[in-house]
């Protein structure tokens, strides 16, 4: 390992991949692999991207190198966090690696010609135009077909030994990338990130639809033009909308769902500025049933839809919406069932005598108003039994109509709850659950004219006649009904209802299999064998014995099973029995002392629990350790906040320290008086630290 003859200088916007094949080419060597091993001892290609990722890394190499590092480290990109998977701090902006052109790089060689040197701006995958001699960047070789690699022999020559050419000219996108390219120079993260996401998600929708960018359009321009909601790229995304109904029979919301149910409000209210044009015209949907195997979430769902999480899982539940069986419940919504539905929806008006919202309808609990659930409202649409509106595709089935359903007064034909329980004999409360069963038919609520609930006559004298309850079986013969059920078991009757069958209150029996029974062979019938009672072992301990151990409830208890912290066993006993060993390991993990509560943690740290979650726990900067009883951090994690907290504040912490207010320090920040040391990612919003020693410097000014 040896040190290069020649040293590159690296220029203040040069890419570190350049740096490294300046040195190469410099040199004499062939490629930046075989110039690495000689001068660093590293074999890896691996190791070459490692170089832009790691800090550290990059130092060490340089250093080896020769070059300074004042001189190499501007080229290198920093974790703007802690993790190495977290964004890299690129021209001043945190962006996501993932974004960054680490492993097939793209060039002009013109500028490299006139410069001698790569910028670090072509590093940026939306940067995909050279402003200057308007030709788009290259990023594979004429010769040999293949992508540009860092790995090769020269700035402009590829690994294959031949010149790369100059990229093909164009027209279209030189305005939007010159644009692109302030707003890079500029300190505005927020609209960088926001361009950044709605570039990537236009690739999602013109790759799901299969269609073709417009002519005189690239995915930067029309992510500029939705940041700007401008009028001609609406009318643009517009017809396309109009193109996929017209072709495919896909309606708006379904097609735009990838921007429509994106987080940024500025990407949501251009949807909304498109599909307003959708609200005065009527759609000609194509004939072509549309089909596809796609599924989205349940929250993606609930965007198209326009309606709450909570609405969705019951469309569901309730088979208005198909999902994905193989998938966990609810979770993977089939896009064929939603766009289906929205069509359905969404059929030309008609006159109403009585349009009703059918959200007021299922949330108006008034006697005179209409009362039904949102989920019985659309799969009586869908079955043409209720007439309806065509909703505004800018809101939503919010703003769906419907005619109101002619009520049916109470008559001769229903029964009050209280009426039914006496003349079957049993409790008022037991037959809301013989109701939920089935066993029982219950009057649809739309129908009557109160907020009673009623059940069918028929329904009712069908089940006195085939069923009847032990308690009044007991009363029909002369008996006492004291442990009735149990001796009808232990002759063979069978319940269909009750504790050991679908957890209800009160056994039901046929009355086919209690016509040949008499008091007498009642009375001299054995009652069945009750369970076992549990013989305490070494292995095995009662929840109620654990619960007592632990000093808390047997609830918790079962919520510890429910997490897998404790381990159930399976026995024929009527009490829960848990493992012992299980149980050993819980106690041992709650008294190791190499973890610390985080009610201690905060106190040791004087920060509130909104301060902690949202500073160390949320950010990932430790990891919290949950054992349902208490929440944990490892004792080294704690030393690890305290040893931050010594170099690093926060903007607020640092006011305090200056006697100012929050305020005054964000735009010391953004005047550049104070430097952002160290940016902790959040999903709430990220935690800006500020190096102890520039504050003191600031108050000394």
């Amino acid at each position: 390992m040896t040190a290069p003859i020649v040293r590159p200088i690296p220029y203040m916007d040069e890419s570190p991949g350049s740096i490294l094949l300046r040195a190469s080419s410099l040199n004499g060597w062939k490629s930046v692999r075989y110039f690495l091993t000689y001068n660093t001892g590293r074999t890896s290609f691996n190791s070459i991207i490692a170089l832009f990722k790691n800090t550290e890394l990059w130092k060490d190499v340089t250093k080896q190198l020769g070059i300074r590092d004042h001189r190499s480290l501007p080229a290198s990109y920093k974790l703007a966090g802690f993790s190495n998977q977290g964004p890299l701090m690129f021209m001043g902006h945190p962006i996501h690696y993932s974004y960054l052109r680490f492993r097939k790089p793209a060039i002009c060689p013109k500028c490299i010609d006139e410069l001698g040197y790569i910028p670090k701006l072509w590093d940026y995958s939306l940067i995909n135009i050279c402003t200057k001699h308007k030709v788009l960047l290259t990023n594979t070789c004429n010769h040999c077909g293949k992508a540009i690699s860092w790995n090769r022999q020269g700035l402009i020559i590829c690994k294959c030994g031949s010149k790369i050419p100059p990229g093909v000219k164009v027209k279209k996108g030189i305005k939007a990338a010159k644009c692109f390219e302030k707003i890079l120079e500029n300190d505005n993260h927020e609209e960088l990130l926001l361009i950044q996401e709605t570039y990537s998600l236009l690739k999602g929708f013109f790759e799901t639809w299969e269609i073709q960018l417009p002519k005189n359009f690239t995915y930067l321009k029309l992510s500029l033009g939705i940041v700007e909601s401008s009028p001609n790229i609406v009318t643009k995304f517009h017809s396309i909308c109009q193109t996929l109904a017209n072709q495919k029979g896909i309606h708006p919301r379904v097609s735009l769902f990838t921007l429509l149910s994106s987080k940024k409000t500025k990407i949501r209210n251009f949807v909304r500025s498109v599909l307003i044009k959708f609200d005065s015209k009527t759609i000609n949907y194509s004939k072509k049933i549309f089909s596809t195997s796609k599924t989205i979430t349940k929250l993606q769902a609930s965007f198209i839809l326009g309606v709450s999480d909570h609405i969705t899982v019951r469309l569901i539940q309730n088979n208005v919406l198909d999902h994905n069986p193989e998938s966990r419940p609810m979770w993977k919504v089939k896009v064929e069932s939603i766009n289906k539905l929205l069509i359905k929806l969404n059929q030309p008006s008609i006159e109403m005598n009585q349009p009703q919202n059918f959200v007021s309808i299922a949330h108006n609990y008034t006697n005179q108003a209409l009362r039904m659930k949102m989920h019985e409202i659309l799969q009586k649409i869908l079955t043409n039994e209720i007439e309806h509106k065509n909703f505004k595709i800018s809101e939503g089935i919010d703003s769906l109509f419907v005619n109101v359903v002619k009520k049916i007064k109470k008559n001769n034909d229903y029964y009050t709850l209280s009426k039914a329980a006496k003349i079957c004999n049993i409790n008022y409360a037991y037959l809301k659950h013989v109701i939920n069963i089935g066993l029982i038919k219950r009057v649809t609520t739309y129908k009557t004219t109160n907020r009673l609930v009623y059940v069918y006559k028929h329904s009712v004298n069908q089940f006195n006649q085939k069923y009847v309850s032990g308690s009044a079986f007991a009363r029909s013969i002369g008996m006492p009904f004291n442990n009735i059920a149990r001796k009808l078991m232990g002759l063979g009757c069978k319940p269909v209802s009750g504790p050991g069958v679908d957890k209800g209150n009160v056994y039901i029996f046929k009355r086919t299999d209690l016509n040949d029974l008499t008091k007498e062979s009642i009375l001299n019938s054995r009652e069945p064998v009750r369970k076992k009672h549990f013989i305490k072992d070494e292995s095995s301990m009662l929840l109620t014995e654990a619960s007592r151990t632990l000093g808390v409830s047997y609830s918790k208890i079962s919520h510890l099973i429910k997490h897998g912290l404790l381990i159930e066993k399976n026995v024929s006993i009527s009490q829960r029995v848990i493992d012992t060993k299980s149980f050993d390991d819980f106690v041992l993990k709650l008294n190791n002392k190499s973890m610390i509560s985080l009610d201690d943690a905060m106190k040791s740290t004087s920060e509130t629990k909104n301060e902690f979650y949202r500073r160390w726990v949320h950010t990932g900067f430790v990891s919290m350790i949950d054992l349902v009883l208490n929440k944990f951090i490892t004792k080294k994690d704690l030393y690890k906040i305290k040893g931050f907290k010594n170099e690093f504040v926060t903007v607020i912490e640092a006011a305090k320290i200056s006697n100012t207010n929050k305020c005054y320090i964000s735009n010391c920040i953004r005047l550049k008086k104070l430097k952002v040391s160290k940016t902790l990612l959040n999903n709430s919003g990220n935690v800006r630290f500020i190096h102890i020693d520039d504050v003191e410097a600031l108050i000394r000014q």
